[in-house]
Protein backbone atom coordinates (compact mmCIF):
# COMPACT_ATOMS: atom_id res chain seq x y z
CA UNK A 1 0.00 0.00 0.00
CA UNK A 2 1.53 3.36 -1.06
CA UNK A 3 1.30 6.26 1.22
CA UNK A 4 0.43 9.91 -0.10
CA UNK A 5 2.17 13.34 0.16
CA UNK A 6 0.58 16.28 -1.28
CA UNK A 7 2.00 19.57 -1.36
CA UNK A 8 0.66 23.34 -2.52
CA UNK A 9 0.24 26.64 -2.36
CA UNK A 10 -2.55 27.51 0.71
CA UNK A 11 -3.54 29.43 3.27
CA UNK A 12 -2.85 27.09 6.00
CA UNK A 13 -0.23 24.34 5.82
CA UNK A 14 -0.26 20.92 7.53
CA UNK A 15 2.38 22.06 9.98
CA UNK A 16 1.08 25.31 12.25
CA UNK A 17 2.62 28.30 11.21
CA UNK A 18 3.14 27.51 7.57
CA UNK A 19 1.30 28.86 4.25
CA UNK A 20 2.09 29.40 0.74
CA UNK A 21 3.46 26.72 -0.49
CA UNK A 22 3.64 24.02 1.83
CA UNK A 23 2.48 20.55 2.45
CA UNK A 24 -1.07 20.26 2.68
CA UNK A 25 -2.10 16.74 3.01
CA UNK A 26 0.26 13.29 4.01
CA UNK A 27 -0.03 9.79 5.67
CA UNK A 28 0.90 10.46 9.41
CA UNK A 29 3.40 7.92 9.20
CA UNK A 30 5.91 9.64 6.92
CA UNK A 31 8.76 10.62 8.80
CA UNK A 32 9.63 13.75 9.19
CA UNK A 33 13.06 13.54 7.18
CA UNK A 34 11.17 11.91 4.10
CA UNK A 35 8.45 15.03 4.13
CA UNK A 36 11.73 17.38 3.86
CA UNK A 37 12.95 15.98 1.09
CA UNK A 38 9.57 15.10 -0.78
CA UNK A 39 9.04 18.77 0.02
CA UNK A 40 12.59 20.32 -1.40
CA UNK A 41 11.83 18.25 -4.55
CA UNK A 42 8.39 19.52 -5.06
CA UNK A 43 9.28 22.04 -7.76
CA UNK A 44 7.49 23.22 -10.84
CA UNK A 45 10.15 25.75 -12.89
CA UNK A 46 7.68 27.93 -15.09
CA UNK A 47 10.88 29.64 -16.34
CA UNK A 48 11.79 26.35 -18.22
CA UNK A 49 8.44 26.01 -20.08
CA UNK A 50 8.74 27.84 -23.06
CA UNK A 51 5.92 27.87 -25.95
CA UNK A 52 3.35 25.73 -26.16
CA UNK A 53 1.02 23.86 -23.18
CA UNK A 54 2.48 23.98 -19.32
CA UNK A 55 4.21 20.17 -19.12
CA UNK A 56 2.56 17.76 -17.06
CA UNK A 57 5.86 16.58 -15.05
CA UNK A 58 5.59 12.54 -14.40
CA UNK A 59 8.66 11.39 -12.37
CA UNK A 60 9.90 8.40 -10.32
CA UNK A 61 13.17 8.99 -8.04
CA UNK A 62 14.99 6.46 -5.51
CA UNK A 63 15.52 8.11 -1.90
CA UNK A 64 18.01 6.66 -0.06
CA UNK A 65 17.45 7.80 3.53
CA UNK A 66 20.02 6.15 6.28
CA UNK A 67 19.68 2.38 5.71
CA UNK A 68 16.45 2.59 4.02
CA UNK A 69 15.25 3.08 0.38
CA UNK A 70 12.54 4.74 -0.76
CA UNK A 71 10.28 4.47 -4.19
CA UNK A 72 8.57 7.41 -5.34
CA UNK A 73 6.28 8.30 -7.75
CA UNK A 74 4.75 11.76 -8.80
CA UNK A 75 3.01 13.84 -10.98
CA UNK A 76 3.91 17.63 -10.72
CA UNK A 77 2.01 20.24 -12.84
CA UNK A 78 0.08 23.51 -12.82
CA UNK A 79 -2.76 24.30 -10.83
CA UNK A 80 -4.17 27.82 -11.80
CA UNK A 81 -4.48 30.49 -9.27
CA UNK A 82 -3.17 30.10 -5.63
CA UNK A 83 -5.36 32.17 -2.80
CA UNK A 84 -3.43 35.46 -3.44
CA UNK A 85 -3.98 34.86 -7.44
CA UNK A 86 -0.50 34.03 -8.31
CA UNK A 87 0.66 31.35 -10.17
CA UNK A 88 0.45 27.83 -8.12
CA UNK A 89 1.58 24.41 -8.77
CA UNK A 90 0.64 20.98 -7.00
CA UNK A 91 3.02 18.12 -6.50
CA UNK A 92 1.39 14.74 -5.71
CA UNK A 93 3.63 11.75 -3.93
CA UNK A 94 3.35 8.28 -3.59
CA UNK A 95 5.97 6.77 -1.85
CA UNK A 96 6.51 2.91 -1.68
CA UNK A 97 8.71 1.07 0.48
CA UNK A 98 11.02 -2.07 -0.86
CA UNK A 99 8.39 -4.86 0.34
CA UNK A 100 5.74 -2.76 -1.62
CA UNK A 101 7.18 -2.93 -5.22
CA UNK A 102 7.83 -6.18 -5.14
CA UNK A 103 3.96 -6.46 -6.32
CA UNK A 104 3.26 -3.67 -8.25
CA UNK A 105 3.20 -2.29 -12.20
CA UNK A 106 6.54 -0.45 -13.20
CA UNK A 107 6.41 2.84 -12.00
CA UNK A 108 5.23 4.63 -15.93
CA UNK A 109 2.52 2.06 -15.35
CA UNK A 110 1.43 3.26 -12.19
CA UNK A 111 1.63 6.82 -13.41
CA UNK A 112 -0.59 6.60 -16.75
CA UNK A 113 -2.88 4.04 -14.95
CA UNK A 114 -4.19 5.37 -11.65
CA UNK A 115 -6.78 7.94 -11.58
CA UNK A 116 -6.10 9.50 -8.45
CA UNK A 117 -3.77 12.06 -9.24
CA UNK A 118 -4.40 14.95 -7.89
CA UNK A 119 -4.49 18.37 -10.40
CA UNK A 120 -5.80 20.46 -7.49
CA UNK A 121 -6.31 20.90 -3.50
CA UNK A 122 -9.41 22.52 -2.25
CA UNK A 123 -9.90 20.84 0.94
CA UNK A 124 -8.20 22.32 4.39
CA UNK A 125 -4.68 20.54 5.71
CA UNK A 126 -5.22 17.23 7.16
CA UNK A 127 -3.56 13.60 7.63
CA UNK A 128 -5.04 11.23 5.32
CA UNK A 129 -6.58 8.42 6.72
CA UNK A 130 -4.94 4.38 6.52
CA UNK A 131 -8.32 4.06 4.17
CA UNK A 132 -6.44 6.28 1.82
CA UNK A 133 -3.27 4.44 1.37
CA UNK A 134 -3.56 3.10 -2.32
CA UNK A 135 -3.34 -0.18 -3.55
CA UNK A 136 -1.29 -0.50 -6.93
CA UNK A 137 -1.44 -3.75 -8.23
CA UNK A 138 -4.38 -3.26 -10.34
CA UNK A 139 -2.93 -0.73 -12.59
CA UNK A 140 -1.03 -3.11 -14.92
CA UNK A 141 -1.09 -1.77 -18.63
CA UNK A 142 -2.12 -5.08 -20.22
CA UNK A 143 -0.49 -5.93 -23.95
CA UNK A 144 2.65 -4.00 -23.55
CA UNK A 145 5.13 -6.99 -26.17
CA UNK A 146 5.13 -6.30 -28.79
CA UNK A 147 6.14 -2.64 -28.71
CA UNK A 148 3.30 -0.86 -30.56
CA UNK A 149 3.86 2.45 -29.32
CA UNK A 150 7.84 2.18 -30.22
CA UNK A 151 6.30 1.33 -33.27
CA UNK A 152 4.36 4.16 -33.78
CA UNK A 153 7.21 6.55 -32.73
CA UNK A 154 10.03 5.06 -34.60
CA UNK A 155 9.12 2.41 -37.10
CA UNK A 156 10.86 -0.10 -35.10
CA UNK A 157 9.25 -2.17 -32.16
CA UNK A 158 12.65 -3.40 -31.07
CA UNK A 159 13.72 0.53 -30.72
CA UNK A 160 12.26 -0.53 -26.98
CA UNK A 161 15.07 -2.34 -26.11
CA UNK A 162 17.80 0.74 -26.02
CA UNK A 163 16.28 1.79 -22.89
CA UNK A 164 16.87 -1.27 -20.69
CA UNK A 165 19.98 -2.67 -22.71
CA UNK A 166 23.03 -3.48 -19.93
CA UNK A 167 25.27 -1.52 -21.87
CA UNK A 168 23.54 1.60 -22.97
CA UNK A 169 25.17 4.32 -20.60
CA UNK A 170 22.42 6.87 -18.55
CA UNK A 171 21.03 8.75 -19.16
CA UNK A 172 19.43 8.02 -22.38
CA UNK A 173 17.45 11.92 -23.37
CA UNK A 174 14.33 11.65 -25.03
CA UNK A 175 13.06 14.69 -27.24
CA UNK A 176 9.47 14.97 -28.05
CA UNK A 177 7.29 18.46 -29.35
CA UNK A 178 5.92 20.37 -26.04
CA UNK A 179 2.55 18.86 -25.08
CA UNK A 180 3.65 14.74 -26.13
CA UNK A 181 5.26 14.50 -22.84
CA UNK A 182 2.58 12.00 -21.75
CA UNK A 183 4.08 10.23 -24.94
CA UNK A 184 6.94 8.96 -23.07
CA UNK A 185 5.11 6.97 -20.31
CA UNK A 186 3.69 4.45 -22.67
CA UNK A 187 7.15 4.10 -24.41
CA UNK A 188 8.31 3.70 -20.81
CA UNK A 189 6.39 1.33 -19.41
CA UNK A 190 7.07 -0.86 -23.21
CA UNK A 191 10.74 -0.78 -22.51
CA UNK A 192 9.86 -1.62 -18.77
CA UNK A 193 7.77 -5.02 -19.65
CA UNK A 194 10.89 -6.53 -21.49
CA UNK A 195 12.91 -7.37 -18.03
CA UNK A 196 12.31 -10.80 -17.39
CA UNK A 197 11.81 -9.95 -13.63
CA UNK A 198 9.19 -7.04 -13.17
CA UNK A 199 10.94 -6.04 -9.90
CA UNK A 200 14.06 -4.64 -12.16
CA UNK A 201 11.48 -1.96 -13.61
CA UNK A 202 12.52 -0.09 -10.54
CA UNK A 203 15.90 0.30 -11.10
CA UNK A 204 15.00 2.74 -13.75
CA UNK A 205 14.25 6.38 -12.32
CA UNK A 206 13.21 8.69 -14.87
CA UNK A 207 11.62 12.22 -15.82
CA UNK A 208 9.33 13.55 -18.93
CA UNK A 209 10.40 17.01 -18.90
CA UNK A 210 14.00 17.85 -16.48
CA UNK A 211 14.04 21.09 -14.54
CA UNK A 212 16.35 22.83 -13.87
CA UNK A 213 17.09 21.91 -9.97
CA UNK A 214 16.88 18.56 -11.20
CA UNK A 215 20.08 16.42 -11.22
CA UNK A 216 20.53 14.51 -14.74
CA UNK A 217 22.60 11.87 -13.06
CA UNK A 218 20.42 10.27 -10.82
CA UNK A 219 17.95 9.19 -13.86
CA UNK A 220 18.21 6.73 -16.68
CA UNK A 221 15.64 8.03 -18.85
CA UNK A 222 15.19 12.11 -19.74
CA UNK A 223 12.37 13.50 -21.62
CA UNK A 224 12.96 17.25 -23.05
CA UNK A 225 10.86 19.61 -25.55
CA UNK A 226 13.49 22.27 -26.29
CA UNK A 227 13.93 23.46 -22.56
CA UNK A 228 17.34 24.58 -21.56
CA UNK A 229 17.90 22.30 -18.93
CA UNK A 230 17.54 19.33 -21.62
CA UNK A 231 19.57 21.49 -24.25
CA UNK A 232 22.82 21.86 -21.95
CA UNK A 233 22.39 17.97 -21.24
CA UNK A 234 21.76 17.23 -25.18
CA UNK A 235 24.58 19.46 -25.86
CA UNK A 236 27.22 17.44 -23.67
CA UNK A 237 25.94 15.14 -20.98
CA UNK A 238 23.51 12.43 -23.11
CA UNK A 239 25.63 9.98 -25.20
CA UNK A 240 22.36 8.37 -26.40
CA UNK A 241 19.84 10.83 -27.83
CA UNK A 242 16.49 9.65 -29.40
CA UNK A 243 14.59 12.20 -31.63
CA UNK A 244 10.96 11.12 -31.46
CA UNK A 245 9.95 14.21 -33.59
CA UNK A 246 12.29 12.90 -36.34
CA UNK A 247 14.12 9.39 -35.22
CA UNK A 248 16.65 9.40 -38.13
CA UNK A 249 18.47 12.70 -36.04
CA UNK A 250 18.36 10.21 -32.82
CA UNK A 251 22.38 9.34 -31.72
CA UNK A 252 22.96 5.76 -30.23
CA UNK A 253 26.41 4.82 -29.44
CA UNK A 254 25.95 1.87 -27.41
CA UNK A 255 25.29 -1.53 -28.22
CA UNK A 256 21.51 -2.55 -28.37
CA UNK A 257 20.47 -6.21 -26.80
CA UNK A 258 20.01 -7.93 -29.83
CA UNK A 259 17.40 -10.65 -27.42
CA UNK A 260 15.62 -7.78 -25.99
CA UNK A 261 15.09 -6.07 -29.23
CA UNK A 262 13.93 -9.67 -30.79
CA UNK A 263 11.66 -9.75 -27.72
CA UNK A 264 10.25 -6.20 -28.33
CA UNK A 265 9.28 -7.38 -32.20
CA UNK A 266 8.00 -10.66 -31.88
CA UNK A 267 6.89 -10.37 -27.79
CA UNK A 268 7.70 -12.24 -24.51
CA UNK A 269 7.38 -15.94 -25.68
CA UNK A 270 9.96 -15.44 -28.87
CA UNK A 271 12.52 -17.01 -29.47
CA UNK A 272 16.11 -15.94 -29.25
CA UNK A 273 17.59 -14.42 -32.39
CA UNK A 274 20.42 -15.92 -32.12
CA UNK A 275 19.68 -19.40 -31.48
CA UNK A 276 18.77 -22.25 -33.50
CA UNK A 277 15.92 -24.47 -32.69
CA UNK A 278 16.91 -27.58 -32.30
CA UNK A 279 15.54 -29.56 -35.26
CA UNK A 280 17.90 -27.07 -37.22
CA UNK A 281 21.08 -27.90 -35.53
CA UNK A 282 23.60 -29.95 -37.53
CA UNK A 283 24.26 -33.60 -35.49
CA UNK A 284 27.58 -34.56 -34.65
CA UNK A 285 28.80 -37.72 -35.49
CA UNK A 286 29.31 -40.29 -32.64
CA UNK A 287 33.20 -40.89 -31.68
CA UNK A 288 32.00 -44.33 -30.51
CA UNK A 289 29.48 -47.27 -31.52
CA UNK A 290 26.38 -48.08 -29.63
CA UNK A 291 28.22 -51.07 -28.37
CA UNK A 292 31.49 -49.42 -27.39
CA UNK A 293 29.38 -46.91 -25.23
CA UNK A 294 27.28 -49.99 -23.53
CA UNK A 295 31.22 -51.72 -22.71
CA UNK A 296 32.65 -48.45 -21.08
CA UNK A 297 29.41 -47.68 -19.18
CA UNK A 298 29.71 -51.41 -17.33
CA UNK A 299 33.57 -50.86 -16.75
CA UNK A 300 32.76 -47.86 -15.37
CA UNK A 301 30.19 -48.75 -13.41
CA UNK A 302 31.94 -51.62 -12.20
CA UNK A 303 35.03 -49.39 -11.38
CA UNK A 304 32.73 -46.76 -8.97
CA UNK A 305 31.27 -50.03 -6.91
CA UNK A 306 34.41 -50.84 -6.15
CA UNK A 307 36.53 -47.11 -5.50
CA UNK A 308 36.45 -47.64 -2.02
CA UNK A 309 39.15 -48.56 -0.48
CA UNK A 310 38.47 -51.43 1.99
CA UNK A 311 37.32 -49.84 5.78
CA UNK A 312 36.46 -46.21 4.30
CA UNK A 313 33.52 -44.86 5.48
CA UNK A 314 33.20 -42.95 2.06
CA UNK A 315 30.18 -44.13 0.10
CA UNK A 316 30.49 -44.69 -3.83
CA UNK A 317 28.59 -41.88 -5.36
CA UNK A 318 25.04 -43.37 -7.24
CA UNK A 319 25.65 -43.31 -10.70
CA UNK A 320 22.35 -41.46 -11.65
CA UNK A 321 23.22 -38.86 -9.72
CA UNK A 322 27.11 -38.98 -10.70
CA UNK A 323 26.22 -35.67 -13.54
CA UNK A 324 24.18 -33.44 -12.18
CA UNK A 325 24.98 -30.69 -9.09
CA UNK A 326 22.11 -29.34 -7.65
CA UNK A 327 22.42 -25.62 -8.25
CA UNK A 328 23.43 -23.62 -4.90
CA UNK A 329 20.69 -20.99 -4.34
CA UNK A 330 22.37 -18.55 -1.10
CA UNK A 331 19.59 -16.11 -1.20
CA UNK A 332 16.76 -19.14 -0.51
CA UNK A 333 18.63 -19.87 2.74
CA UNK A 334 18.88 -16.02 3.19
CA UNK A 335 15.03 -15.59 2.72
CA UNK A 336 14.63 -18.33 5.21
CA UNK A 337 16.86 -16.84 7.95
CA UNK A 338 14.82 -13.21 7.91
CA UNK A 339 11.57 -15.26 8.06
CA UNK A 340 12.51 -17.33 10.80
CA UNK A 341 14.25 -14.03 12.63
CA UNK A 342 11.30 -12.10 11.88
CA UNK A 343 8.86 -14.81 13.27
CA UNK A 344 10.98 -15.55 16.39
CA UNK A 345 11.06 -11.77 17.06
CA UNK A 346 7.08 -11.64 16.81
CA UNK A 347 6.88 -14.69 19.24
CA UNK A 348 9.26 -12.79 21.56
CA UNK A 349 7.02 -9.54 21.67
CA UNK A 350 3.53 -11.39 22.02
CA UNK A 351 4.87 -14.30 25.31
CA UNK A 352 6.28 -10.53 26.78
CA UNK A 353 3.17 -9.33 26.55
CA UNK A 354 1.16 -12.03 27.96
CA UNK A 355 3.83 -12.11 30.61
CA UNK A 356 3.52 -8.59 31.42
CA UNK A 357 -0.40 -8.69 31.68
CA UNK A 358 -0.13 -11.35 34.01
CA UNK A 359 2.00 -9.15 36.02
CA UNK A 360 0.25 -5.99 35.95
CA UNK A 361 -2.89 -7.70 37.06
CA UNK A 362 -1.16 -8.77 40.04
CA UNK A 363 0.16 -5.60 40.90
CA UNK A 364 -3.24 -4.25 40.24
CA UNK A 365 -5.18 -6.57 42.89
CA UNK A 366 -2.41 -5.72 45.17
CA UNK A 367 -3.57 -1.43 44.93
CA UNK A 368 -1.25 -0.44 42.79
CA UNK A 369 -3.27 0.28 40.09
CA UNK A 370 -2.05 3.49 38.83
CA UNK A 371 1.64 2.42 38.80
CA UNK A 372 0.99 -0.96 36.83
CA UNK A 373 -1.15 1.44 34.31
CA UNK A 374 1.95 3.74 33.95
CA UNK A 375 4.35 0.35 33.70
CA UNK A 376 2.07 -0.95 31.14
CA UNK A 377 1.97 2.24 29.16
CA UNK A 378 5.82 2.35 29.48
CA UNK A 379 6.42 -1.47 28.44
CA UNK A 380 3.72 -1.76 25.47
CA UNK A 381 6.13 1.58 24.23
CA UNK A 382 9.26 -0.63 24.48
CA UNK A 383 7.55 -3.67 22.47
CA UNK A 384 6.46 -1.62 19.83
CA UNK A 385 10.07 -0.08 19.77
CA UNK A 386 11.42 -3.66 19.47
CA UNK A 387 9.10 -5.17 17.21
CA UNK A 388 9.74 -1.34 14.61
CA UNK A 389 13.34 -1.76 15.39
CA UNK A 390 13.13 -5.30 13.94
CA UNK A 391 11.02 -4.60 10.84
CA UNK A 392 13.47 -1.85 9.73
CA UNK A 393 15.99 -5.12 9.98
CA UNK A 394 14.44 -7.37 8.25
CA UNK A 395 13.64 -4.46 4.97
CA UNK A 396 17.36 -3.90 5.25
CA UNK A 397 18.56 -7.53 4.87
CA UNK A 398 15.66 -7.76 2.29
CA UNK A 399 16.70 -5.24 0.20
CA UNK A 400 20.45 -6.77 0.05
CA UNK A 401 18.68 -9.84 -0.78
CA UNK A 402 17.21 -7.95 -3.55
CA UNK A 403 20.71 -6.14 -4.86
CA UNK A 404 22.31 -9.84 -4.74
CA UNK A 405 19.78 -11.61 -6.67
CA UNK A 406 19.83 -8.72 -9.36
CA UNK A 407 23.86 -9.60 -9.61
CA UNK A 408 23.57 -12.74 -9.80
CA UNK A 409 20.91 -12.48 -13.03
CA UNK A 410 23.02 -10.12 -14.38
CA UNK A 411 26.23 -12.65 -14.26
CA UNK A 412 23.54 -15.16 -15.98
CA UNK A 413 23.03 -12.50 -18.29
CA UNK A 414 26.96 -11.81 -19.34
CA UNK A 415 27.64 -15.48 -19.25
CA UNK A 416 25.14 -15.83 -22.22
CA UNK A 417 26.22 -12.93 -24.51
CA UNK A 418 29.41 -14.55 -24.05
CA UNK A 419 28.49 -17.95 -24.98
CA UNK A 420 26.57 -16.17 -27.86
CA UNK A 421 29.46 -14.20 -28.92
CA UNK A 422 31.61 -17.48 -29.09
CA UNK A 423 29.19 -19.10 -31.07
CA UNK A 424 29.16 -21.54 -28.55
CA UNK A 425 25.53 -24.01 -28.72
CA UNK A 426 24.74 -23.04 -32.25
CA UNK A 427 24.92 -25.41 -35.10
Amino acid sequence: MARQLIFTSAPQGLEPGRSGYCTVARHKDIRSRLVRELERLSVYDYNQQGDGPKAKVAVFRKLALGSEEFFVVSRISDAGLDYTNRTNYIAHHLILDSFEIATVPSPAEILTNWNGWKTKWEEGPRYLEDSEEVDLTPFKSPALIPANGWLAATNDPGNAAILVSPSMKKPVLLEVDPGQEESLLKLFAESSALHKLSLDAWDYSFTTFLQENDDAKIFSWIGARGQPAAERLKQGGAPNYLDLRDFAQSKVVDPIDDDLAHVARKGPKAKASGAKSPKTRAKAPKAFSDREMAQFQQAASSYTASAAPSGSTVSAQDGSSAGKKRKRRPWLMQLAVISTALCLLVGLVVGLAYNLGDFLNKNGASGSGVMALGERDAMLLLSSAFVDMGIRSVKRDLGHLRHQMRLMQQQQQQQQQQRRDSGIGIG
